[in-house]
């Protein structure tokens, strides 16, 4: 790890390295999101504190939690977007479009059942 300086517990933490409580924060997501992704094996820690358990990440992954956010507003599961994560921008670019196609149809079928209904509405 690059600036290894401070230490915790005995064990050295680069100072370029974020805390769980500071990368959800600049995330704007609860630490216990972060920790669930770190679970299911969306977002793992840069480095982990041997005696304390800690999670430290780095600059980057604020940048990653940023982009997982993003797929999750996409309709996105997060087993799809652990997949996703590792594809190239032409694979990744392909999901994108089967997801746009996927709203699509989503999108004509909602207004045909808003349409059935404010016909229903409308009957005296």
């Amino acid at each position: 790890m690059i600036g290894l300086v401070e230490r915790e517990e005995g064990n050295a933490v680069g100072n370029d390295l974020l805390s769980i409580g500071r990368l959800a924060k600049m995330a704007s997501v609860s630490v216990d999101t972060v920790r669930y992704y770190n679970d299911i094996g969306v977002l793992e820690p840069a480095y982990v504190s041997g005696e304390s358990g800690y999670r430290y990440y780095t600059a980057a992954q604020v940048i990653l939690l940023e982009k997982i956010k993003e797929l999750k507003a996409f309709g996105f599961s997060l087993n799809e977007i652990k997949k996703m994560l590792i594809l190239d921008e032409g694979k990744l670019n392909a999901s994108f479009q089967k997801r746009y196609w996927e709203l699509l149809k989503e999108k004509e079928r909602l207004q045909e059942t808003i349409a059935l209904l404010a016909e229903k509405i409308n009957k005296p």
